[in-house]
């Protein structure tokens, strides 16, 4: 019985699956996800205390990674190309992109929509609760166009700031100004 066991070969022993996931496959699917941040997303100033890393991107709350994969199967069959499975896209994203999260309301910084979303709970008719959402939808708009303004003046002052080294003396301090939020300070050292 033994012998059979040491000469069996199975799968794909010395050779790379012809399912496996390449370099490019990866990278596609980390552009889009950095792309579609860009576009939708709400950068933070900083990386959260205690973490070296990348400021946090917030996505919004009413995406959800099923919908953005979606988005981007979509794109890989608009333009001809192999689009990943669910489950690679997720690991793919935890793995490069850590710091772009899909914002939930424990994250939300706007005091407005919170109080949007308790009068929809409590909304006793459904023309209140029509009401409501109405008013909901069109603070969300609101919120939407100013999120754009705001990528947008980022990426002009990115733009702007590429390059230029900073002068010794000039460090960041980030502050809790609010509930949830972070206003950056320039401070220079005496």
């Amino acid at each position: 019985m033994d012998q059979f066991l040491d000469n069996t070969r199975y799968g794909n022993l010395g050779r790379k699956p012809k399912h496996s996931l390449t370099y490019d496959d990866t990278k596609r699917v980390v552009d889009f996800i950095l792309g579609y941040s860009n576009d939708f997303g709400l950068p933070q100033p900083a990386a959260p205390r205690g973490v070296n890393n990348l400021p946090s991107i917030f996505l919004p709350c009413s995406d959800t990674k099923l919908n953005i994969f979606r988005i981007y199967e979509k794109a890989c069959f608009d333009s001809n190309n192999k689009a990943v499975g669910l489950s690679s896209f997720k690991d793919i994203w935890l793995k490069c992109c850590p710091h772009i999260r899909i914002s939930t309301p424990r994250d939300d910084v706007c005091q407005k929509c919170e109080i949007f979303r308790r009068r929809i709970q409590d909304a006793v008719s459904d023309e209140d609760k029509l009401l409501s959402t109405s008013e909901f939808k069109l603070h969300l708009e609101k919120c939407q166009t100013e999120r754009t303004i705001y990528a947008a003046c980022i990426r002009q002052s990115l733009d702007e700031l590429h390059g230029v080294v900073r002068p010794p003396g000039i460090i960041n301090l980030f502050q809790l100004a609010t509930r949830k939020c972070i206003i950056p300070l320039i401070f220079q050292k005496t």
